[in-house]
């Protein structure tokens, strides 16, 4: 690893050890090389492995052990290489601090039965799984506390701030646990083996909270463990940039002549494997260059103050249901406890509105302090057991003491007598300044203060840095997060202004995306949402904005989904009807859900046409014919219709049928039962339940199944218990699919066409099913891809409803490079409103290309059905509004239609403090032109073109729990 830097003013070289407040002392730089370069820059070649370089920070530059690496003279994270100061020279020789006990700041000190500690005798061997993904061993006493094994991993890691950390372990069921440091180790594991993972405890939200560039880096490694596991998501853009920081800290300044293309990054981990590409690498290359002079301490600081703004970071989650029976998810910050439902955050609950949490069984009860909302005083949420419940509790607690009840004393006043011998300072220890998150005391507190303003500096950009570089380190475009309340820093939450973007804390002129700037904290903001400054002693202000009700999205319902069926299949609005076309043959379709291990499910298709019909299973790599292969598995009739001996129905899979339960005929309600805990498939009919019909294959264990059917000259209407009660439902462990858990649905891999939740700015939120995007308000303008383009010949349609009377929208084209604010650059073509609105009288619609806007149309407001003619025939761009076509906008530029590689233009929309509905075609159009146009959804395959940014792949996800579930599966069978 190298880097280059400038060499202080006025510097001279002095040999041996000796040194000057303005010079750099080389010798010190153990395990570096060094070199001046032609440019006067010095190039420092580090050789150490990234502990040991740490750790030779700390201990050529400390001067005592809680100083820490920062702002220190010598600290290279300080903008020198300059040496150590005479007089300390003494600590070259030393032996590094040994680290706190676990807690010292937050649990004081040991407990009594660890001092008390007596030794069984018996050694026993513990494996723990470091953040680098390496492993240790350690032996420890069979006797031994939790805080032993701590202290000696802290030990091992040279660790000092050991409070943000803690070690986990997994029960016999499968669940992970806090390693309590005041018990003994073998009473919380019971017979499991001693296998352990040391991690990130608590995510502090002020990077600078944090002394030690150590503590730091060992952050940045728990950070990137979230970002690959797919724990902490975000965007194309911000894996590029974190990525580019990572590279910088590890490897050091790019040089030609070694880093050449992407080979030398293409082995390390950035993201999700299934989203990391060549394109993602070629960027983060890109943005590598661009890094040049930053030391790993600096890039480390970097990476974390842009991963601390993403919406998940530190959030600690947990799945319950609400006392409706409701799946949500509740997740645990430094801040207090946020309400998710299919990742959508419904409500957030700080710290101060919380007078107090317990747990009873499997209840986990949250009291909170009146307020303007209408809901319970006191929540209760229902955890799966009583120990995930005493978990979640805990989590909770330890959260709260460490981030509100950990405030340090207050340092006394010097005298102000000229007596420089009795003046004392008491400055806070390693303690983070509870101050800085809320200045209230404790859960319940009375003594309440408001917060201070938001201390958000921005992070100078380095000399070298290039501002107008082509990605322009676009640090908030694409990057997606849940809908949070506008203002709110314990959130981080920012507000945006429109056309300009930042890269080190300096806006970028014409780069895509916006530039971020924090509001006041959320006391002053509940100030300003009802008419009062935090400064005025409470003076009204006319013209602060009140709060005003957005509309929810609703989580996807289950249904048929026609972007996997056979092409004629005629399925209703509500995606549970489904009808073959007469003559047509075998059709089949499948659920835009399945389910995954473990767990039994259960769902019913009622046959609504005499015909030939079969139901059951299938995985999404199955044949649409429901069980012509191996991955699927149907009841009902055989290929050819005939039925088995004695009136029996019959059972596909492999393409081979037999006998099986009873024909069905029209009125009749198969019941479709599969049992992943046993490996199970059978059905039922009307009420009666045959025996097991087949048992799921070992290479299909681990795999999703979704609902699925195959009819010929029928009809079939689908229950999955979501609308209306089951007319059958079995005894048992069965439940129906529409009433799984959270994580134990899987989205079907063909979405069909949608809104794109990784090709959109980070203040706008997709709903569920793609159909519906919302902006945050006061976020700016904010714009968001579909998922598929458009790029073969055809005359193609889709239509855009605004259905919020407030803000203002643009829909449009444009190709995956073009800018999410469409019509803002040569890529995009949009018709809506411009920047101000509609025109001097409100009245002129505006199409807009180049970021050129004329006259064009009509403005439209909520409940107005906008279409959106592409017509790459004649190569054409319209709209129109409710019916009312205007006549051609543009016509698209030779270069984007007759390109190499076909340039698909996608849909687009921009939105300004508005929610917009699109329709592809898999519902029926309210203004359909005609059949000369072919709704985008059905555009055929040659035609289109799937976006670059797809997010994760269902599949991939299933690989990693496949392993794990075979082996649970044998081992059931075994017992």
């Amino acid at each position: 690893m190298s880097y280059s830097m400038e060499p202080p003013a006025m510097s001279t070289f002095l040999s041996d050890n000796e040194t000057v407040g303005e010079s750099t002392n080389l010798l010190h730089l153990e395990g570096h090389s060094w070199s001046q370069l032609q440019d006067g820059t010095i190039e420092i070649t580090d050789r150490l492995p990234k502990k040991e370089y740490y750790m030779s920070l700390r201990r050529f530059n400390s001067t005592g052990p809680n100083s820490g690496t920062a702002h220190r003279l010598g600290s290279i994270s300080s903008g020198s290489a300059a040496g150590l100061a005479n007089g300390s020279s003494g600590l070259l020789g030393g032996n590094s601090p040994s680290p706190r006990p676990c807690g010292s700041t937050l649990r004081g000190s040991s407990h009594p039965s660890v001092v008390d500690f007596k030794p069984s005798g018996k050694i026993v061997d513990c494996t723990v799984v470091m953040l680098d993904g390496t492993t240790r061993e350690f032996r420890l006493d069979k006797a031994a506390y939790g805080q032993q094994l701590f202290d000696a991993v802290c030990t091992h890691l040279g660790l000092l701030e050991v409070e943000f950390f803690g070690i986990t372990y997994y029960d016999s069921t499968n669940n992970w646990f806090w390693l309590q440091t005041d018990q003994k180790i073998a009473k919380q594991i019971g017979k499991n083996e001693w296998q352990f993972e040391f991690q990130v405890k608590f995510y502090p939200c002020d990077i600078d909270s944090i002394k030690e560039d150590i503590t730091r880096y060992y952050l940045c490694l728990q950070v990137r463990q979230d970002i690959v596991s797919g724990q902490l998501p975000c965007s194309f853009v911000t894996y590029c940039i974190l990525g580019s920081y990572i590279v910088q800290s590890e490897a050091g300044d790019h040089d030609p002549t070694q880093h050449i293309g992407i080979k030398y990054i293409q082995d390390h981990p950035f993201a999700p494997h299934m989203l990391q590409t060549p394109e993602m690498l070629g960027r983060i290359v890109e943005l590598h260059k661009l890094h040049r002079g930053k030391t790993p301490e600096e890039a480390d600081r970097l990476f974390l103050n842009n991963a601390r703004k993403l919406a998940l970071y530190g959030v600690d989650l947990h799945k319950v249901k609400t006392s409706q029976g409701q799946d949500i998810t509740l997740g645990v910050y430094y801040g207090g406890i946020l309400l998710y439902r299919n990742r959508i955050r419904l409500m957030r609950i700080s710290w101060p509105r919380i007078i107090s949490l317990s747990h009873r069984g499997r209840n986990f009860i949250i009291a909170r302090r009146p307020g303007d909302d209408s809901l319970d005083r006191n929540m209760t949420f229902k955890c799966i057991s009583p120990t995930l419940a005493k978990r979640l509790y805990n989590v909770c607690v330890d959260h709260h003491n460490f981030f509100r009840l950990r405030g340090s004393s207050r340092p006394k006043k010097p005298s102000l007598f000229p007596s420089f011998a009795t003046r004392k300072y008491h400055y806070p220890g390693t303690t983070v300044n509870s101050s800085s998150i809320d200045a209230t005391v404790g859960v319940g507190g009375h003594n309440q203060t408001s917060r201070p303003l938001s201390k958000f500096r921005p992070m100078p950009a380095h000399p070298s840095e290039t501002v107008d570089h082509m990605n322009g380190a676009v640090a908030s475009q694409y990057q997606y997060q849940p809908a949070m309340v506008s203002g709110d820093p314990a959130c981080m939450d920012p507000t945006y202004f429109c056309n300009q973007n930042v890269i080190n804390g300096l806006p970028i002129p014409n780069a895509q995306g916006v530039q971020r700037y924090y509001q006041p904290s959320s006391n002053d903001v509940t100030g300003l949402m009802n008419g009062h400054h935090p400064n005025s002693n409470n003076n009204h202000i006319n013209n602060m904005p009140t709060m005003i009700t957005r509309i929810s999205f609703e989580p996807e319902h289950w249904r048929i989904t026609g972007a996997d069926c056979t092409a004629g299949l005629g399925i209703d609005a509500r995606g549970l009807d489904v009808a073959s076309t007469r003559g047509a043959g075998w059709q089949g379709c499948r659920a835009n859900k399945g389910v995954k291990a473990p767990g039994a499910y259960y769902y019913e298709a009622a046959c609504l046409e005499e015909g030939l019909i079969r139901v059951g299973w299938s995985t999404n790599d199955a044949n649409l014919e429901l069980g012509a292969d191996n991955y699927g598995f149907g009841y009902g009739s055989d290929a050819v219709g005939s039925a088995g001996m004695n009136g029996t129905g019959r059972v596909m899979h492999r393409n081979t049928g037999h006998d099986y339960g009873i024909m069905v005929h029209q009125g009749d309600v198969i019941g479709c039962l599969l049992d992943l805990d046993k490996g199970s498939i059978s059905w039922s009919c009307n009420g009666k339940i045959f025996q097991r019909a087949f048992t799921i294959p070992d290479q299909l264990r681990g795999e999703a199944f979704l609902p699925a059917a195959s009819l010929k000259d029928s009809r079939i209407l689908f229950n999955f218990g979501e609308e209306q009660p089951l007319e059958f439902p079995p005894d048992g462990s069965f439940i129906p699919v529409a009433q799984s858990a959270d994580d134990s649905q899987v989205s079907n891999r063909n979405p069909g066409w949608r809104m794109n939740q990784y090709d959109a700015t980070n203040a706008l939120d997709v709903a569920p099913d793609g159909s519906q995007v919302q902006s945050h308000f006061n976020q700016g303008w904010q714009g968001c891809r579909s998922n598929h383009g458009i790029r073969g010949l055809g005359r193609f349609y889709f239509e855009v409803t605004p259905i919020e009377s407030t803000g203002l929208w643009r829909v449009g084209w444009s190709t995956d490079d073009g800018n999410l604010i469409v019509g803002t650059d040569q890529y995009g073509f949009g018709y809506g409103a411009d920047n101000e609105g509609f025109g001097l009288n409100g009245q002129q619609g505006k199409r807009i290309h180049c970021d050129e806007i004329e006259n064009y149309g009509e403005a439209f407001s909520k409940d107005d059905v906008i279409g959106c003619f592409l017509d790459t025939i004649e190569h054409t761009i319209k709209w129109s509004k409710n019916g009312l076509e205007f006549g051609d906008a543009y016509r698209i530029p030779s270069e984007l239609l007759h390109s190499k590689n076909l340039t698909a233009l996608y849909p687009t929309v921009s939105l300004l403090n508005s929610t917009l509905e699109l329709n592809f075609g898999d519902k029926p159009f309210k203004y359909y032109p005609g059949p000369d146009w072919t709704p985008v959804c059905c555009a055929p395959p040659e035609c289109t073109k799937r976006s670059r940014r797809k997010g994760p792949e269902v599949s991939q996800i299933y690989i990693l729990t496949t392993q794990y579930v075979y082996i649970h599966y044998k081992h059931r069978e075994m017992k």
